[in-house]
């Protein structure tokens, strides 16, 4: 962990890397964004359009990634927990590719499991508490989760 970014662990696509730097770049131009709809509220509608677009495309692109495998998972700021086929060893670690599609948002970290446990009705409940992240890295993490959790409250309220 030391020594390697846990990126450099998984075999990149292009289109991979293109995503990643798309959502570099959509995370950068938010306050920006913000500015700008304080002035000229018609330019950063119109920006926010171009942005959507941008989004799509990118959805597009991660959704043909067909060699990717997809879990669902329960992620927080500190870790994740999903089920797995395999028991994993309380105390390894692990690199972890953290990707949501519909946002077109990768980022790559390493974790501890913390815990393994069998799950009903097959299969291993798995627990990850991550490590060595960056500040960059836990305010993208922080930013998703805050927006995955908003979205759930509107389904909820049935705004969405």
């Amino acid at each position: 962990m030391r020594y390697h970014p846990a990126s450099e662990l998984f075999t990149q696509q292009r289109e991979q890397q293109l995503l990643a730097e798309l959502s570099k770049l959509d995370d950068e131009g938010q306050n920006l964004l913000r500015d700008i709809a304080k002035e000229h509220r018609g330019v950063a509608i119109y920006l926010g359009l171009l942005n959507r677009k941008t989004q799509l495309i990118s959805q597009h692109l991660c959704q043909s990634q067909s060699a990717q495998q997809m879990v669902k998972l329960n992620l927080s700021e500190g870790g994740l927990a999903f089920n797995h086929d395999t028991a994993l060893n309380v105390g390894d670690y692990m690199a972890v590719s953290l990707g949501i599609s519909e946002d077109a948002w990768q980022l790559f970290l390493y974790g501890r499991v913390v815990r393994c446990l069998a799950a009903v009705p097959k299969g291993h409940q798995i627990a990850i508490a991550f490590c060595d992240i960056d500040d960059e890295q836990q305010k993208q993490l922080t930013r998703r989760v805050f927006k995955k959790q908003m979205q759930s409250h509107r389904r909820k309220q049935g705004l969405e």
